[in-house]
């Protein structure tokens, strides 16, 4: 739950937390286990292995507990995350893929075992649409890194041509992974995700 997850409106934090509650109910409701294991520049305090409908409310108490904080570093932490896992199952990777490193040494570890790897890529209206005008200093919220920019017609198109290549770059890496490749807006409904885009690509069945 790196900071970044923090930022847009809806907040990606709070829309990822709704995700991953959706999908814990469904799956303690198919008697599967569930474990939740947020991260930011480390693994955080995880939820161990529940199972169990009665074990909804106790999933979604302790989403309730993770913040936004720290930059984010996915490859030692999802290293850490896979030396954690046994047998197989379905891992679903709700992030908004902001890393300096970037993230195919991160998601690299996902490979090794039998395990169905779903990345829900969520960005906010914000990431994709912000609202600028005229002129602004930039704060990367992960590291304090900050840029003086005055805002064009032509800026605003090279941002916009650069979140999308930044999709597309997300998604031929999960695609050579083998891992399905989600992407989402904050402001979807969690209805809509839930009924339409995950089981249209038979994520959920």
């Amino acid at each position: 739950a790196s900071h970044s997850m923090g930022m847009g409106e809806p907040s990606k934090l709070e829309y990822a937390k709704k995700a991953a509650a959706a999908l814990a109910y469904v799956a303690l409701a198919g008697t599967h286990r569930v474990a939740v294991q947020p991260f930011a520049g480390d693994l955080l305090e995880p939820l161990n292995p529940v199972r169990g409908k009665q074990q909804v409310q106790l999933v979604s108490n302790f989403l309730e507990t993770i913040e936004a904080d720290g930059p984010t570093n996915a490859k030692p932490s999802i290293a850490k995350f896979r030396q954690r896992l046994h047998g197989s199952g379905v891992v679903f990777l709700i992030s908004d893929l902001f890393d300096r490193a970037g993230m195919e040494e991160g998601l690299k570890p996902l490979l090794a075992g039998k395990f169905e790897v779903v990345v829900l890529h969520v960005l906010s209206p914000d990431d994709e649409e912000p609202a600028w005008e005229g002129d602004w200093q930039l704060v990367d919220v992960e590291d304090g890194e900050k840029v003086s920019i005055s805002v064009s017609d032509r800026l605003m198109d090279g941002y916009r041509k650069m979140v999308r290549q930044f999709r597309g770059e997300q998604q031929r890496l999960c695609e050579r992974y083998g891992f399905d490749y989600l992407p989402v807006r904050s402001d979807v409904s969690i209805d809509s995700l839930m009924m339409h885009s995950l089981r249209a690509r038979g994520v959920l069945r």
